[in-house]
Parts: C-alpha cells; structure tokens; sequence
C-alpha cells in the first residue's frame, strides 16, 4: 500500500486540548489532523459540513506558503566576482660587478 503525499495547509487548536495542531491535506482533499499532546485524530472528507467547519476554523498558512515559494521562485542572487589578486612586482635587476 502506498503512502499518498499530504502538504500542510494550515493550522487549528485542537477540540479536545486547544493546543495548535497542523492540518494537512490528501491528493483528494481529505483534511486531516492529529494532536501529538491528547492524540486526538481527526479527518473530513471533502463536500462534507466537517470540512467546512474545519476550513472557517483554521488559520491559513499563507504567509509561509509565500516565503517558501518566493524562495523557490527567486533565483539566488549570482555570486559576487573574486576580487583579483595583486601580481607581484618583479624582483630588482641585480648588476654584475667585479666585487659579486
């Protein structure tokens, strides 16, 4: 059996512990969400009064749905160029004496 892919769309304080719970959604549309602190498991069908009340109550990730695809959207600026290195001066001319 695979696993379909679920993308988190929002947030919800859970009915049971009113802590902040992710809500996710299926490829179908099916919204989940699950309490990590009363393990309180919840999902609703898409058409369903469930989904809609869930969706008037949750808090929209829209913000950071944004961020993330500015991110994905602008490309990162180019590299800056290298700052070249100096050359070095070329060494004195030495003169041939008789002494050295």
């Amino acid at each position: 059996m695979a696993i379909r892919p679920k993308t988190q769309i929002g947030t919800i304080n859970c009915s049971s512990c009113s802590e902040l719970v992710p809500v996710k959604r299926t490829e179908t549309g099916t919204l989940n969400f699950s309490c990590p602190w009363c393990d309180l498991p919840a999902y609703a069908k898409q058409g369903t009064k469930a989904h809609e009340n869930i969706m008037l109550k949750m808090k929209p990730m829209a913000a950071a749905v944004a961020a993330a695809v500015a991110t994905i959207v602008t490309p990162a600026p180019a590299p800056a160029a290298p700052t070249p290195v100096p050359a070095k001066p070329a060494p004195a001319a030495t003169r041939k004496t008789v002494f050295g």
